[in-house]
């Protein structure tokens, strides 16, 4: 019976989704710890909104020149694995067939 459970739960953990859904989870934990985000809801609020994309931008463009790889690399794994989530979400299932 143990290793029916011990299969059980390496499929469970091996599952595409629940996969994703930890990818997601450690990487939002991780931009949440790193950046401000009221800070950063803060100054796009004080931007002009036809600046906005150029103000993004810079932001992106200074975190490149000053080191914050981290930041940039958790952002993109959140982005990644939404877009990742989707994708799978809409994939269309096989029908069983019997006989």
């Amino acid at each position: 019976m143990r290793r029916v459970w011990y299969s059980y739960w390496l499929s469970v953990l091996f599952n595409f989704v629940t996969l994703f859904g930890l990818v997601f989870g450690a990487s939002s934990a991780l931009f949440v710890k790193l950046v401000s985000l009221p800070d950063i809801l803060n100054n796009l609020l004080q931007v002009q909104l036809g600046a906005v994309p150029t103000y993004v931008w810079q932001v992106f463009s200074q975190a490149v020149s000053q080191g914050e790889f981290l930041t940039l690399i958790s952002l993109g794994l959140i982005v990644f694995s939404l877009l990742s989530f989707k994708i799978y979400l809409y994939i269309p299932r096989r029908e069983m067939r019997f006989g």
